[in-house]
Parts: structure tokens; sequence; C-alpha cells
């Protein structure tokens, strides 16, 4: 009898961040099996029995589905409910179901909660493949070099229809394909060789803007008589998603030309392309001892050329090194990748914090790694090589939008990475005041730690300091001695900055006011608060439950008492204090009205109308 896994892991929606105590029901044919997330959003493995691996093989087989079928239902109070029906588990094989979690808020309850519908895979539909050759030719190129975008908009439909949008990493989109169209069971460079074709197809679309130069919103379609399929919200199989990590950067060209290659490609059965790849095909060849490099010659010529390391998107953390990391060396990469897990440590605390962050890859930065692939479903080997790198960079910039720093004091500029002297009770000075400092930034993060008040931070080493110290000594395993040896200092400075790294993105924020330097509260004057008060009036004129403020630039009572009602609209601890999260939250809330003022008759609607829209 054969059988296959289901894994659950659930996150935040639009976030890495792990959501503990999910109740998760999985039910198929003649069971039920229910799990509960742990701290890491991780659930106990589900085992399904699946039919013989042999029909995932037999490209004749169109009467019996090669996998099994379940459905999934995740909840936990404050939270949508998360139904995703339809889940392929396949036999030998682990499938990644990742239920993300959205807040139940009043506006989200007056949105349909609409479950996701996985369809039968698409090789045992005969829907698989991508769509023809370009009819027309190329448009204009607008870059000189190819770069793995940060994501991708993909339409729901055919170009022309009435269809939603969704914006995914381009990491996620290929992963979707690929466990879409291409069974988990085949030989691993049959799937690779695929891939190879599906990442270069998307490429090529994106290079050359086809759908953008045409005055549309998106990149690519998920509608197999033009592009390829992607079916939102669907399992991923783990296997699948591995090689996709290790192939992020590839594609393909023909000859002297630098644009990813139009890889046509179809089932191979149902549907035939000549001079493209047929899918069906790739597994006999595979089977044979091809490399994914022989199979796609064999299909596409002799002259086309593996582009590897294609750099990714500056917002994605920039391409692999080209070198695999390993204990022992020494390079500003390391220093990346350790700054990187520090900050992903965050949300997942079973990855170990390394310290000094100095581009040794020391043992414990070996450690953290091998915690990091073991977090995500990668190769356990300690090794940074391209599927650890792209995936570490994947989930920081996932992870660095969510949090905020909650203190004043020194600005960020005053921060020095210099050890300043041993610390103890009954001590005084600059070196005191940075290190209560600290504490009250990482304080924010972490129940275990005390809260700091304004006041607190005098430069002073009392008992609050010395127990402040001693807790977070016995957060991280070091000995709880209260006082601030070098070991303590940089562990507190690496923890630190790993905090740091999680402000929030002030793209909007910065064009409009700009970022104040520090942390504002009740008694502050100054321009970054009449900037405060401006914001909050903006809101007001669309928010009637926010009251209107005297732009002053003194932070008073009514300057508080407005703030804290914003922060209730938000979601946020109503402090009446403003701390970067609630600066960004303000000004979503200022450009919505602001934008919402700017609407008018005779406005595109945002969706075609007319015969555009059959």
């Amino acid at each position: 009898m054969a059988t296959g896994i289901l894994r659950i892991q659930a996150f935040a929606a639009r976030q890495s961040s792990p959501v503990e105590g999910v109740t998760v029901t999985v039910s198929g044919n003649g069971f039920t099996a229910t799990r509960l997330t742990d701290a890491e959003g991780n659930a106990d493995d589900v085992t399904l029995t699946t039919p013989a691996c042999a029909l995932s093989l037999d490209e004749n087989n169109t009467t019996q589905p090669p996998y099994a079928v379940c459905d999934l239902v995740a909840s936990k109070p404050g939270y949508r409910t998360v139904r995703i029906q339809g889940v392929q588990v396949f036999p030998g094989q682990v499938t990644l179901a990742q239920p993300e979690m959205i807040p139940d808020t009043e506006e989200m309850r007056d949105t349909p909660n609409v479950p996701i519908v996985i369809p039968p895979h698409s090789l045992f539909t005969g829907d698989g493949g991508s769509g023809p050759n370009p009819f027309l030719a190329c448009v204009p190129r607008v870059l000189d070099r190819v770069i793995i975008p940060k994501n991708i908009t993909v339409h729901l439909g055919k170009p022309a229809a009435s269809a939603r949008n969704v914006t995914v990493s381009f990491r996620s989109y290929i992963a979707n394909v690929a466990s879409s169209e291409v069974y988990p069971t085949w030989p691993e460079q049959a799937i690779r060789a695929n891939v190879y074709a599906q990442m270069s197809y998307v490429l090529n679309r994106v290079f050359t803007e086809w759908y953008r130069a045409q005055g549309y919103d998106f990149d690519i379609t998920n509608s197999t008589r033009y592009d390829q399929s992607f079916v939102p919200g669907r399992d991923i199989f783990e296997n699948i998603s591995t090689i996709v990590d290790d192939m992020i950067g590839t594609y393909l060209t023909r000859g002297d030309s630098i644009e990813p290659l139009f890889t046509q490609y179809c089932n191979g059965t149902t549907v035939t392309c000549p001079g493209g790849l047929s899918q069906w095909g790739t597994v006999p060849l595979a089977e044979q001892g091809l490399s994914a490099e022989q199979i796609l010659q064999s299909f596409y010529g002799n002259d086309i050329n593996f582009v590897t390391g294609a750099p990714l998107s500056p917002n994605l953390g920039g391409s692999f090194p080209g070198v695999t990391l390993r204990l022992g060396d020494f390079s500003e990469d390391v220093r990346t990748v350790q700054t990187r897990l520090n900050r992903i440590s965050t949300n997942f605390p079973n990855i170990p914090k390394i310290y000094p962050t100095d581009g040794v890859f020391n043992a414990d930065t070996e450690r953290a790694v091998r915690a990091f692939q073991r977090q995500f479903n990668l190769t356990e080997d300690g090794l940074v090589g391209p599927a650890t790198w792209y995936r570490i960079a994947f989930i920081y910039n996932n992870v660095k939008r969510l949090s905020e720093l909650n203190s004043e004091g020194l600005t960020l500029s005053e921060i020095s990475r210099q050890y300043p002297e041993r610390l103890t009770e009954g001590m005084s000075g600059p070196g005191v005041q940075l290190l209560q400092y600290l504490l009250a930034i990482v304080g924010e993060f972490y129940d275990a730690l005390p809260r700091w008040q304004a006041g607190q931070i005098d430069g002073i080493f009392g008992p609050q300091t010395r127990e402040a110290v001693a807790a977070y000594q016995r957060l991280v395993g070091l000995p709880i001695t209260g006082v601030v040896d070098r070991e303590t200092w940089y562990s507190l400075l690496s923890t630190y900055q790993s905090v740091l790294l999680a402000q929030p993105e002030q793209e909007w924020l910065e064009e409009f006011i700009g970022l104040p330097e520090t942390f504002l509260v009740k008694g502050m004057r100054g321009e970054a608060v009449r900037q405060a008060q401006q914001l909050i009036n903006i809101i007001a004129r669309g928010y009637a439950e926010v009251p209107a403020v005297t732009v002053d630039g003194i932070f008073g009572d009514a300057t508080e008492s407005s703030v804290s009602v914003i922060q209730s609209l938000l979601g946020l601890p109503t402090t009446g204090a403003i701390g970067p999260l609630t600066w960004e939250g303000m000004a979503d809330l200022a450009e919505t009205v602001l934008v919402g003022s700017q609407s008018a008759r005779g406005q595109y609607p945002g969706y075609p109308v007319g015969e555009e829209a059959t």
C-alpha cells in the first residue's frame, strides 16, 4: 500500500510569520485527522493512503487520478477560517499545505470567505502546457539584462477577460506552476527540465513586457491558451519546491540572443507542439540517464544556452555569490547571511542568533543555517548553496516588514558596534545609556524581557538594569550574572540589529513627510510632531471617529487621544505614542483618504468594459 505525507505550515497572510494554535482538520476518503500548529506554525504530519506510484508515470493513464485528494480547514479565534479543497498527495512524496491566516477584522467581515479550490492536476486532465509562440513580433526590450523580478502579477483568466489579478513572489509563482504542471513522482532531471522551461517562459514575458506593452496591468495570465497554469493558493510539493529554490536565476537563451527563450511546451499526449518541449517526453529521457540540459537540447536544439545566477531584483536581496558558503569562510556574503538569519530568527525563535555578525562562518552560523534548513524543508547540510541562499533572501524579504521599534532616547545614528567596557551595577554614563536603549528596543519584541519607560533610560546602572540584563541572559542561554561582559554585549547587539531590520518600509511616508528619527510621545515638540498632526487631520477627513487636532508642533493630550483612536483602527496597541509601525499605518490611512477624495466621474473603473470584456 502506497502512502504520501501532508505537511502543514500556517503563516500570517502576506508575511512569513508563523501562527501558533491553528486547528487544522484534514478530511478525505473515509478519514478525518486533526492537528494543532506549534510556535513555528508547524503541525504533525498527516499520512494518507495513495494510489500506486506507477499511475503517475504512465502517460496513458486518463482514468484514475495518480494522487489522493483531501480537504483542509484551518481555524483559530481572531482569524478567518481557511478552507482548501482538492489538496493533492502523491505516493512517496511530501505535499506542503500552507494556509495563510488573515485576521478577522470588521473590514474583512464584509468580504466573502471563499474556499480555495484546487482543480484536478493539469497533466491528468490534459490541460497542461504553455501558450503558443507569440503571433506578433516581440515588443522592444526595456532592460539591458535579465533580472529576476521580486514579484509577478498574474491575471486569473484570458488577457482581455474581466478577472482579478494576484501578485506573488517570483519564487512562489514558479513553485506553483511546477506543482500545477508536473508530477512530483517524476525523475528529478525531468522535473528540472520542466522548471527550466517554465522559468524561461515567464522571464520572456517579463523581459519583453509582452502584456504591459499592450496596456495591461499584469505580467502573465494563468490561461494555458496563452501562458502556463497557475492555481492561487494551491498546495506545493516539497521536492519540487526544493528544486525551484536551487534553480532560481536560471533560464534559456538561444545563440547570441540575450532575451530568455520563449520555451513553448505541451503535455505531449493530448497536445503536441513541434519545436517545443513534451512534458511527458522528458520522463523516459530522464529514465535513460540524460541530464536536464541534455533533455532540453533534445527538444529545443543544441544551440541553446543555459544561464545561471541571474541577478535578483535588489528588493529581494541580490544574487547568489557564485560559491557555496561553508564553515571557515570569511566574506561580506557570510555577513549578509548572518544578518538575514538573525532577523528571521525574530519570527522563528528555533533558529539561534549569531553573534557577532562579523562575516566569519563559525559554528554558531552553521547551527543557524541548519536550523533554517530544517524549518523550511531544505537539505540540512549546514551549507549555503543556491537553494538555501535564495530561500533565506525570500523569507527575509517577507518578514522584515513586521514589527515596530517602540522606544526613545538615543537616535539610531548614535548606535555603535563597539564594546564599551564591562558594565556592572553602580556604573553610569553613555555606555550604560546605550545598554538601556538596546534593552528597551529588544524588550518590545520578547515577552520574557521587561518593558521600559522613557525616563528609565537615564544612563545609571541600577537594579532595574541589572534585572533586565539577567532576563536577557536567561532568554538567550548565557550565564545569568546581571553583568554585561563582551559575550553578553555582542549577543544583545546582534539581537538588536535583527530587530532593527524589522522596521516597516516607509516608501510612501518618506515621500510625503519623511520619517522622524525618534519615537514620539506626549510632551515632545518640533517639526516631527507637527507633521504627525497634519497626518491626523488628513485621516480625520475620512474617519469621523478620529478627532482633528491643532497643528502646533506640541504633542499634547489631544494629539495623544487622536493617535490612540487611529491605533485602534489599525489594530495596534492604543499607547498614544508614535513608532514606525504607527507612522506607516497613519500614512496608509492618509493615503486612502487622499486617493478617495481624488476619484471623479469618468474615472477608469479598473476592469474591462464593452467588447474588450468578452
